[in-house]
């Protein structure tokens, strides 16, 4: 394990994926070597090896061997299909919120086309790669990979490869929330847990990480009048993506830490915000400059291997 860590910090360092100067931009951090890096980091026990062949990107997971074909993940006898699949996005996440500011007409009409292509052209991105990360081909392959826990006592059913995260998570916060009177409100509030389900992102043609156990939702009993989800605002809200952080349903910062230290991000920081979820999705991360440290839980007192955001070294 220790070796393989060690493996992949290496390729890390030598492509220019952890920070570095200030200057380093999110483009240079997302070249091919840098990404299939940011994979190899973050499953070092999944991931076999990463090739360069030329200018041709492999990645190995088990038997299987997928090419970066232009920001796709393809197996090779779909190699000449780019044109059927939607690149993978490999967005900025940074530890802060980022800003919501009052876009300017240009801003504005580009945010709007952007919107537009969406709703005309949904992404389909190819499967593959995370069905062999996760070790699943189809419905039933993937139920059996799940299994049935509890979390703030209510039934979840989630990955089996992430059973000990959820259960680290729910112990800090537990502890956390003896102490901190918001957590434990939003915590109580709290009153279904989603996890696994077989299905694709809404209005898109694309396997939702519910599909594979590595997502759960949290929903509250009410989110008194605030957005939850940018489809949801959106039946009446046509500015959604606007929506001060004030107006939206939010977790306590230290309910989305807890997450984001055990490779979890989190939908409300994305553009399509989804405040109530979280996906296990440690190569964002990792393409973002965050980096695996073991440190002392300074609640539980116990030393863990999490994950620190650029500039928290």
């Amino acid at each position: 394990m220790k070796k393989a860590l060690l493996t992949a910090l290496i390729i890390c360092v030598a492509s220019g994926l952890l920070p570095a100067e200030s200057g380093e931009t999110a483009e240079a951090r997302r070249t091919p070597q840098a990404v299939l890096s940011a994979f190899l980091y973050a499953y070092p026990e999944k991931i076999g090896r990463i090739i360069d062949v030329g200018d041709d990107w492999t990645i190995e997971i088990g038997d299987s061997i997928f090419l970066w074909s232009e920001g796709r993940f393809l197996p090779e006898d779909l190699s000449a299909s780019v044109s059927v699949y939607t690149a993978h996005p490999f967005y900025s996440y940074a530890g802060e919120l980022p800003p919501i500011v009052e876009p300017s007409a240009e801003r504005k009409q580009q945010l709007e086309e952007r919107i537009n292509n969406r709703e005309k052209n949904p992404p389909r991105r190819h499967p593959g790669i995370y069905n062999a990360i996760w070790r699943i081909e189809n419905e039933t392959t993937a139920w059996n990979q799940a299994k049935t826990t509890f979390m703030f006592g209510h039934k979840l059913t989630i990955h089996r490869d992430l059973l000990d995260e959820l259960a680290a998570i729910e112990e800090e916060l537990v502890a956390r929330a003896a102490g901190d009177r918001e957590l434990r409100a939003y915590v109580e509030s709290i009153r279904n847990v989603e996890g696994y389900s077989w299905r694709r992102i809404a209005e898109t043609g694309s396997l939702s990480y519910h599909s594979y156990g590595a997502a759960v939702d949290f929903l509250p009993g009410s989110a008194g009048g605030k957005g939850i989800y940018w489809l949801w605002r959106k039946e009446f809200d046509p500015q959604w993506y606007l929506l001060p952080y004030a107006n939206r349903h939010m977790p306590p910062a230290s309910f989305v830490e807890a997450f984001e230290k055990r490779g979890f991000v989190w939908g409300g920081k994305w553009f399509y915000y989804d405040t109530m979820h979280f996906e296990f999705r440690p190569e964002i991360l990792a393409v973002n400059g965050w980096l695996r440290e073991e440190r002392q839980n300074p609640v539980t007192g116990v030393v863990e291997t999490i994950w620190v955001p650029p500039g928290d070294f």
